[in-house]
């Protein structure tokens, strides 16, 4: 009777011992995996006012680029909402979601782009991947800030890490530029989910 309560014991604590590794190796990659930022865009660093749709403000204009499925994003998103409440006036913002030949409307038009078009004054469009390649945006939650005449500014994300929120490098940088401020740092990591198939296989 001993033996076998022994021979029980043992299997709990070597599967409570298992199941310890298995949790914190979970926990450790986790981690890991918040803090490690997307590949690094090749943005342009000019852009024709035209292309930008810049309207009769003559504003700067903030891009973001954004996977409609990625719930890392949805932090970005959050946000830019906190930067256009705070520089309402100042720029211009265009949010343009990843819409492949392949997917439905209804699959770019998702709970995020929900929660985007709730942003007072923000543009909100698709683009396609042949049209991503020519900006260089591979990670989504890539922004871009580009002056009046259409000279890259600020180049990164908006966020610390994957789906955090709060305050941030980014996002000040931008709302400092907008208020006058010089620009001290020019490109910061962005902490999203990959734009397209293809940049999830390099």
């Amino acid at each position: 009777m001993k033996t076998a309560l022994k021979t029980i014991n043992f299997k709990i604590l070597v599967a409570l011992l298992v199941w310890s590794i298995v949790v914190g190796v979970g926990l450790v990659y986790l981690n890991e995996y918040s803090v490690r930022p997307g590949a690094t865009a090749d943005s342009p660093a000019f852009i024709s006012p035209n292309d930008l749709h810049k309207n009769a403000k003559n504003l700067p204009t903030v891009l973001v680029f954004a996977h409609p499925q990625c719930p890392c994003t949805r932090a970005t998103i959050h946000e830019l909402e906190q930067l256009v409440a705070h520089s309402q006036g100042l720029v211009e913002v265009r949010v343009l979601f990843l819409q492949p030949q392949s997917e439905p409307r209804e699959w770019v038009e998702s709970s995020l782009w929900q929660q985007t078009s709730k942003i007072p004054d923000v543009n909100i469009s698709t683009i396609n991947e042949k049209e991503l390649e020519q900006f260089g945006e591979v990670t989504s939650g890539q922004t871009m800030l580009y002056d009046v005449a259409g000279n890259l500014v600020f180049s990164g994300g908006i966020t610390d890490s994957r789906g955090h929120e709060g305050d941030n490098i980014g996002r000040s940088v931008i709302e400092g530029y907008l208020r006058g401020n010089e620009i001290s740092i020019r490109q910061t990591p962005v902490f999203g989910c990959a734009l397209t198939a293809s940049e999830k296989k390099l």
